[in-house]
């Protein structure tokens, strides 16, 4: 199971795999204590990276696949309540960077822009944040300070 985890609604929300490697959601729904294995939007070609948000109380997933140049940005299009046994997934947008991703282990998300605000990850090291915006249009690198990207 991922550290990285979110809250929707009360319920917690993790990156997790079985025991195949099988990727998927694990849900803990804190008003029935209990876990429900939930699952992740359609799986593009080879192994996927998954990174976990939230956006208008609705679960977002942003998913790359390893050694790619696209990511693409996911959203639950069903009510995230306590009888959620399954989500419904619609693709919010998808981006081409011509070049190998990096995995992003947090986003924030300007809906209404369109925009999403991620950290980087080199080396292991959290080196500086991206903001992406569809449809390839808009991509800019922010490096912390004292920091190269």
């Amino acid at each position: 199971m991922n550290s990285h985890g979110v809250n929707v609604k009360g319920n917690g929300y993790w990156n997790a795999y079985d025991d195949n490697y099988v990727d998927y959601i694990l849900s803990f729904d804190f008003t029935g204590g209990r876990f429900i294995r939930l699952c992740l939007p359609p799986p593009s070609q080879g192994c996927m990276y998954t990174s976990l948000s939230v956006v208008r109380e609705e679960l977002l997933v942003l998913r790359c696949v390893k050694g790619s140049s696209k990511i693409e940005m996911w959203v639950t299009t069903n009510k995230m309540d306590t009888s959620a046994s399954e989500l419904s997934w619609s693709k919010s947008f998808a981006m081409n960077f011509g070049f190998p991703v990096i995995v992003y282990t947090s986003l924030l998300v300007d809906e209404d822009k369109k925009v999403v605000l991620c950290d980087k990850i080199v080396g292991g090291h959290l080196s500086g944040a991206c903001t992406i915006g569809e449809e390839d249009k808009y991509y800019s690198e922010i490096a912390f300070e004292g920091m190269s990207i």
